[in-house]
């Protein structure tokens, strides 16, 4: 089952993201020590897709965007996509779209 959330990221600031591993039943999966891989890809409108990968936090799996890296964004808007691999089958669960809120005066 795939999730769609929307969001947004301010440019030039750190953003901690978290996505909640859910199991069939919507609730929060117990344990993720069968995950394999989880990566976050953001493909924006005007510049290359990229990935990032996510790790096991409390809560989910999730990374932490630093300020540096949202400072180097360029583009306004992307569509995202959390994929996770578990004993061996791939699936999306979550995609939607990411917006870029750009600096105040940049």
């Amino acid at each position: 089952m795939t999730a769609r959330a929307d969001f947004a990221v301010k440019q030039g600031t750190t953003v901690p993201l978290t996505f909640a591993v859910l199991d069939g039943k919507g609730k929060p999966h117990p344990s993720l020590k069968h995950l394999d891989s989880a990566v976050l890809t953001i493909a924006p409108t005007a510049a290359e897709a990229f990935a990032l990968p996510l790790s096991v936090k409390p809560g989910g799996i999730g990374t932490l965007l630093t300020a540096e890296q949202t400072r180097g964004w360029r583009w306004r808007w992307a569509r995202y996509s959390v994929r996770v691999t578990v004993k061996g089958v791939a699936a999306v669960i979550y995609e939607g779209n990411l917006t870029l809120e750009t600096e105040l005066g940049a």
